[in-house]
């Protein structure tokens, strides 16, 4: 195991990208521009994929700025309630989040598992949300 693998094996640095993840949402969730896109490069892999509710929304983290400004047009602006939840998985490079969005428009319950690569960059996202 390199040194970058032990260093992103550790539930500290999971736990923290899962938060820098939550602080982009917010950002995203409040902007009124795409400012926030100059984010994602620090958070998101190029070959980024999010999966909602089993649909593919995007295979890469070029798409990701322009799906987060749609859902921003459909629900309005959001923020993520401060009590979100935190799972990291260090043998699968993974980790959990349990949150609630609240939009304009609606409540959602969402559990996003956010895959890792060794850069500590996200590479997948895997989302259920329920509207409230």
């Amino acid at each position: 195991m390199t040194t970058a693998e032990r260093r992103l094996c550790t539930d500290g640095h999971l736990t923290g990208i899962g938060h820098a993840y939550i602080a982009f949402l917010n950002n995203a969730g409040k902007a009124i521009n795409q400012d926030f896109e100059q984010d994602v490069p620090k958070i998101f892999a190029p070959a980024c994929k999010k999966i909602v509710n089993g649909k593919s929304m995007f295979d890469t983290s070029d798409a990701l700025g322009s799906y987060l400004w749609k859902a921003q047009e459909i629900y309005g602006k959001w923020r993520i309630h401060q009590d979100y939840h935190l799972y990291p998985s260090t043998s699968t490079r993974s980790i959990v989040i349990n949150f609630i969005a609240e939009t304009e428009h609606a409540q959602l319950l969402v559990i996003a598992i956010l895959k890792i690569d060794i850069d500590g960059l996200i590479t997948e996202i895997f989302e259920v949300d329920n509207i409230r």
